[in-house]
């Protein structure tokens, strides 16, 4: 049985890997980093399209970090988080559908045509909960796979706690908040976008979700090291960090401040047990 404990702590604390399938939560305390300090500028990706990852690796001597951008869509550089726009980091886009002209056509759930460990980070933002809950360990090991030993995986996706909130005050229906696509209620969440898929578009139904808690259980269970997770209620999401190996405090400190929504408000920290 995979245990899940949360434990309240004053400063953050690291616990101790091991190769228990158990885990521990434990609490980070808010990130002193300012709201400034997060901003940086956008940097376009330069990857030819269709050129295998290795060769690209093989031929060009590059000095920034690498971000494999999984479930991509219509590229656009808005689309990255705050901290992979900063001119140190290059895009490299990975989507199942070709039509969106991604660097790599691959599905999450195999993505082969990555090598292992060549990426310092992998971003996937509300990609997971479309997957089936057998497919979900492997979409996550793949991700552990092509990270470099530093590497660290940023994710996205609904908060089912919070949802179940809502559902559980009889507003299964009632729109929660605005987005692109129309007004977007509980049971959109829950099952995809109804909208979509009466037009046929069956790629938007979810299949799966999470809380923190068993996000976090999963991406231990997937391998990594260590997984930071902090709820967003105000975007009915989940956000997650999970590092492939042990970090540090001052990069738990520092992960914390420049990813996560809110550093003013504490994360969970889960690690594997013995």
């Amino acid at each position: 049985m995979h245990e899940i404990l949360a434990e309240q702590f004053a400063t953050p604390q690291v616990h101790s890997i091991s190769a228990s399938e158990d885990a521990v939560g434990i609490t980070v305390p808010p990130s002193e980093q300012t709201e400034s300090e997060r901003h940086h500028i956008v940097q376009s990706t330069g990857y030819q399209y269709g050129v295998p990852l290795t060769e690209v690796l093989r031929t060009e001597q590059r000095d920034t970090a690498e971000v494999l951008h999984v479930g991509c869509g219509v590229h656009d550089p808005e689309k990255l988080p705050p901290v992979f726009r900063h001119q140190s980091w290059r895009e490299i886009r990975l989507d199942i559908d070709p039509d969106v002209r991604p660097d790599f056509v691959a599905s999450i759930t195999d993505m082969r045509v990555i090598a292992d460990g060549v990426v310092d980070a992998v971003y996937s933002s509300h990609n997971i909960e479309h997957l089936y809950p057998h497919e979900v360990p492997v979409a996550l090991r793949e991700m552990h796979r092509v990270l470099k030993p530093a590497g660290f995986a940023f994710i996205k996706l609904p908060d089912l706690q919070e949802v179940a909130r809502h559902v559980a005050e009889g507003r299964l229906e009632d729109p929660l908040y605005m987005s692109p696509m129309g007004p977007i209620a509980p049971l959109d969440i829950l099952y995809g976008h109804r909208a979509s898929l009466a037009r046929g578009n069956v790629f938007m139904a979810h299949r799966t979700g999470f809380t923190g808690d068993t996000l976090g259980a999963a991406l231990i269970k997937a391998g990594f090291a260590a997984v930071m997770v902090q709820r967003d209620p105000s975007a009915f999401c989940l956000d997650a960090i999970a590092f492939r190996t042990r970090p540090g405090e001052e990069q738990i400190t520092a992960a914390q401040a420049r990813m996560l929504p809110a550093p003013d408000r504490p994360a969970v920290l889960y690690t594997s047990v013995g």
